[in-house]
């Protein structure tokens, strides 16, 4: 069951299962995996099969996953639980310690900064102010954002340190948001892949998701390949940063990018705003006039 204050959608084991096993299938075995967002260890379980000899550390606040952590796993010593708020635990310390190569998996909570402030929920990232954003975008609904978007920020960070590799479930647009974020900081890039899944199957969500899988091991291009499954031989497009453009499908972009003109000034996307003034009229005992106080004449049929 999913719990809305912590945007909980607990994985299915067979879809686990079947993550592990496509990563297991692109990179090293890994040594250390790291579940962040633990729930009920559907991971935790994956990865313990899947890798006779590594060390998984998960780790969970709710306390009643804990009790399921704790008895489903208290005969496996492989398993290292993690009883913190993940806002507060020092991932840095623990990640910089770990035996590599290192995974990092799981599928942090689907909800966004503004629905848990309205719950009142202390399951919140620290608020740090986004460069990019002006000062009147900040206070309004740009600055809203998936908690799972600061969390990838979190995994891609700590994959980078260690050139490991991550495999996270989320919501393809706070995928693409993460990854046109980390490009642009003009990072080590990492191979990246997005393996759809159906969300309403797996989870009874109405959302375009999939498996985001990066590997650190490389230097890879500001690219990343999509996938129409998990189980889809090759890549049905491929999107990526170029010329500073977030572009849906590069080569396609790349073949007609001598055609891009540029506009001065830029184009806006408020032209029904511009126009209002000209198309807003007024009834005036039969006459139609705009706010422009000029008289319009056109046929009642166009006017809405």
């Amino acid at each position: 069951m999913a719990n809305n204050e912590l945007g909980d959608f607990q994985t299915p084991e067979a879809l686990a299962r079947s993550v592990v096993s496509l990563v297991a299938g692109l990179t090293s075995t890994p040594t250390t995996i790291v579940e962040p967002t633990c729930g009920e260890g559907s991971f935790v379980k994956a990865a313990l099969d899947a890798f006779s000899s590594a060390i998984v550390h998960g780790l969970e606040i709710q306390e009643s996953y804990v009790r399921t952590l704790e008895k489903r796993f208290q005969f496996c010593p492989r398993f290292v639980l993690h009883k913190e708020n993940y806002f507060d635990f020092d991932w840095d310390e623990l990640i910089s310690n770990m035996a590599k190569p290192v995974w990092v998996i799981g599928n942090p909570p689907w909800v966004t900064n503004t629905e848990l402030v309205k719950l009142g929920s202390s399951n919140l990232p620290k608020k740090s102010p986004q460069a990019h954003l002006r000062g009147y975008e900040a206070q309004t609904g740009k600055s809203n954002f998936d908690i799972s978007e600061s969390m990838l920020r979190d995994w891609f960070r700590w994959c980078a340190m260690c050139g490991g590799t991550l495999a996270v479930i989320c919501k393809t647009s706070v995928a693409r948001k993460v990854l046109q974020w980390w490009w642009k900081q003009d990072n080590r890039t990492p191979t990246s892949r997005i393996y759809l899944i159906d969300a309403h199957a797996e989870f009874g969500a109405i959302v375009s998701a999939g498996v985001l899988v990066c590997s650190f091991a490389e230097q890879s291009t500001r690219t990343c390949e999509l996938y129409a499954s998990l189980d889809a031989p090759g890549p049905t497009s491929t999107f990526g940063l170029v010329d500073g453009y977030l572009v849906s499908d590069e080569s396609s972009y790349r073949r007609g990018r001598q055609l891009l003109g540029k506009a001065a000034p830029q184009w806006r996307s408020g032209i029904k705003h511009d126009v209002g003034a000209v198309v807003e009229l007024s009834d005036e005992n039969g006459i139609l006039r705009n706010r422009l106080g000029e008289i319009v004449d056109i046929e009642r049929t166009y006017v809405y």
